[in-house]
């Protein structure tokens, strides 16, 4: 999806928001950059503070994110089923929670469920991992094929890769 629609169809999903998010979220959609450098972080504990991390830079890396965060948010995978975006305290970058485990959800899924989102998020991890993604501080192969935490086999019994967070840059 490119940069533009991406906006747009954004906006569009904002605006179905409860009232207390909608303006803020209209608000930072309207100021992210195009095609600018993206963040995942790994949560392996709801609430952890993250230890892994995900560069995301290239255009067509960027609109395969894009495409992801859309059906996300269209297939309520995102936090709490209340999909704002959080910003931070600097105001560079906007945060979408991607839950993939039951360990942050107030009714929790069925294991079909719970797979389809993890299924959907290792096609995305691959997908950027081969369009040049840096993962940070960890080796990229080890963590996308042999971490039992991204693969659904690994969730379905033992949930504790709680989510990622996808931070996308924004004008300050």
């Amino acid at each position: 999806m490119e940069f533009k629609d991406f906006k747009q169809r954004l906006d569009e999903l904002s605006r179905t928001l409860p009232s207390q998010y909608r303006d803020e979220n209209r608000e930072g959609v309207q100021a992210l950059i195009p095609y600018g450098t993206a963040y995942i972080q790994f949560e392996m504990y709801l609430g952890e503070c993250p230890n892994l991390y995900m560069v995301v830079k290239g255009q067509k890396v960027l609109e395969r994110l894009y495409d992801y965060i859309i059906e996300a948010w269209e297939d309520d995978n995102l936090d709490y089923n209340e999909p704002n975006l959080e910003f931070s305290e600097n105001n560079t970058v906007i945060r979408m929670s991607v839950l993939i485990s039951n360990s942050g959800l107030l009714k929790p899924r069925t294991a079909n469920r719970l797979k389809q989102a993890c299924d959907q998020l290792e096609c995305l991890l691959v997908d950027v991992d081969e369009g040049g993604a840096v993962l940070l501080n960890y080796d990229a192969d080890e963590f996308l094929f042999n971490n039992k935490y991204v693969h659904p086999e690994g969730l379905a019994d033992d949930p504790v890769f709680a989510n990622c967070n996808i931070m996308l840059e924004r004008k300050q």
